[in-house]
Formats: structure tokens, sequence, C-alpha cells
């Protein structure tokens, strides 16, 4: 095994306008960084080539910062600003302070994430389980770069409040791996994409897009705590939501509902031309309180052995679109124990 690499004071170039790197190899010893890289004059690169622990204090380059191999865990101990990629892998990553890397951020490991990650319009991508620490508010900003989770997203405790917001721009979404099977956490926004893709989630709070220019799927259950809020282009159903609180989906295209969406006692609200898809029969339940459920828009199936039910059964049902004007369902079934309101051809 290597010995340690130790820098007890700041680390800075002789002068910003030459090129100034640095590259530490440690053969599995720790390196610790005790003050800043860059706080007077700015390095290029910081490379680590191979390295056990590494604890990385306030960070500032004109280039990249890179470990290539770790054996152990890397900590941002304070705030990271690069002009190039921030690419660190390691056993365990530790983000307790904001990494802004102007040629995009890849983390490879088991991550813990208290704190938010941006780029310029590059990739954000985190590859391993997450474990969303810390109350403060953590945000994925690419500024139009793609934004990848690839492993499970989970919070480190289901009695503290643990949010995070992801703002993607014109960029696509992905979470390759299920949200909150082993501990919820509380709210998830999406406040800008353009394809979004969800695996499974669990929240205790709301899962909410605020904006889409692309398609958000569901392939995986969603089970919320709250409610679920989707404004894009098209929203693409494929498999069960449930919310105790409202379900409102609002495409300007397509909504394809291919499983069932059910609330405790609140309203379904659909806006956006229905296309029953994926499976013969869903069903859109309300429970047995007195939500509502309201589509806006027409209906109509990919096949004619599609068959929909709507229960409200304490509610009002309201279909303000045609059902069936350009591929007939098999069957619709309405159950209301309020009004019914069909405004335009059946």
């Amino acid at each position: 095994n290597g010995g340690d690499i130790d820098f007890q004071g700041a680390v800075n170039a002789d002068d910003e306008s030459n090129i100034r790197n640095l590259e530490l190899t440690a053969d599995g010893g720790d390196i610790n960084f005790g003050d800043e890289i860059g706080d007077d004059e700015k390095l290029d690169n910081v490379v680590i080539t191979n390295a056990k622990d590494v604890i990385f204090k306030a960070v500032n380059l004109d280039g990249k910062l890179e470990q290539e191999e770790g054996t152990g865990s890397t900590t941002i101990g304070n705030s990271v600003t690069t002009g190039g990629i921030v690419d660190l892998k390691n056993n365990a990553i530790n983000v307790n302070n904001l990494i802004t890397g102007n040629g995009g951020v890849t983390l490879t490991g088991t991550i813990k994430l208290a704190s938010s990650i941006s780029t310029s319009g590059d990739l954000i991508k985190l590859d391993g389980d997450i474990t969303r620490i810390s109350t403060s508010g953590v945000t994925l900003n690419s500024s139009g770069g793609d934004i990848e989770i690839t492993g499970k997203l989970d919070a480190d405790d289901v009695t503290a409040t643990r949010n995070l917001t992801i703002i993607a721009n014109n960029g696509d979404v992905t979470f390759g791996n299920n949200i909150g099977d082993i501990k919820a956490l509380d709210n998830i926004l999406i406040a800008s994409a353009d394809n979004v893709s969800f695996n499974s989630v669990t929240l205790d709070g709301s899962l909410t897009q605020n904006s889409g220019s692309g398609a958000t799927t569901f392939d995986s259950a969603v089970n919320v705590g709250n409610e679920v809020n989707i404004s894009t282009d098209t929203i693409d159903i494929n498999s069960s939501i449930t919310a105790v609180n409202q379900v409102i989906l609002n495409a300007d295209k397509l909504v394809k509902i291919g499983a069932d969406i059910t609330t405790t006692d609140e309203n379904i609200e659909i806006s956006g031309n229905i296309l029953r898809d994926n499976k013969d029969d869903v069903t859109l339940s309300t429970g047995a309180g007195s939500g509502d459920i309201i589509i806006n828009n027409t209906i109509n199936a990919d096949s004619d052995t599609r068959n929909l039910s709507l229960n409200s059964a304490a509610g009002e049902v309201q279909i303000n679109g045609a059902i069936g004007d350009a591929q007939k369902l098999n069957k619709l079934t309405l159950t209301t124990g309020q009004e019914l309101f069909i405004d335009s051809a059946v």
C-alpha cells in the first residue's frame, strides 16, 4: 500500500495564465486537502489516479477535477467549481457542498447527497445508489444537459424532510432504478425537462413536474402520500398511480393510460387527449369519498379491446370531449354518486 498525501495549506498556481496541473497517486493511501485549491491563482487540472479516502475542501479550477480510481470514500467538504468536468470514482462519494462542473459532473459509487450539483448545459450522471441526507434543499441543475440517476434513490431518515428538485430545461431526466423502496423521500419536483423516465416511485409527499417538452413515462408503480401533478407534452402511464390526494395530468398532446389511477377521495383530472393502451382493463377511481373525475379532452383507444372504468362513488364524473371519435373503446363504465356530465359526442 502507498503512503498518505497530506496538503495542510492552500494549493495555488504561480500564474493562472499558465497551464498548471497536479497529478496524485497514493496507491491505496489517503489524500487530504486541508485547505483550498485555487483560492488565489487557479490550477488547470487535478487528477487523482489511485487513492483510498480523499477529502477536498474548496476547489476552484480552470480545468477538470478527476479521480480515476478509489477504494474508500471521497468527500466534498466545501464548494467545488471547475471549468471542465468533475468525474469522481470511489466506493463512496459524500457530497456535502455544492459542485459546479462546467463540463459535466459524473459521480460513480454509493452516493450520500446533501448538497446541490449544477452544470452549464452538460451531463449530470449519478452512477450508484443514492441516499438523500441533510434537511437543506438539494437541486440537480444541468441547464439543458441530461440528468441520469442509475441506482436506487432513498432518504436516510423517513422522519426528516428530504426533497429533491431537478432542473434540466430541454435535457432528459432518467431514473434507472427505484425511488424510495427502502426509505421514502418527501417530495420530488421536476421543474423542467424534455423526456422523463420513472421506474418505481414511493414518496411521503408529492411528485410534481411543472414543465416538459417531451414524454414523461411511468413504467413501474407510483405511490405517494400527497399528490401527483404532471405537466408536459405527452404522458405515458404503463403502471399504476396511487395518491392519497389528487392526481392531475396535463398534457399538450396525449395522455396514454395503460394502468389504473387511484386517489383517496380526491379528484382525478386529465387534460390532453386520452389514448387507452397497454392492457385491456383500466380503472380510474377516487375511492368511496367525494372526489371527482374530470376528463377535459377526447377518449380513444389503440385497439377495440380496450375498456375503461371511471369510478367516483360519491363525486361527479365529467367528460368534456368526444369518446371514440378516432378509435372506439370496447366498453366504458361510469359509476358516480353525484352528477354525470358528458359534453360531446359518444
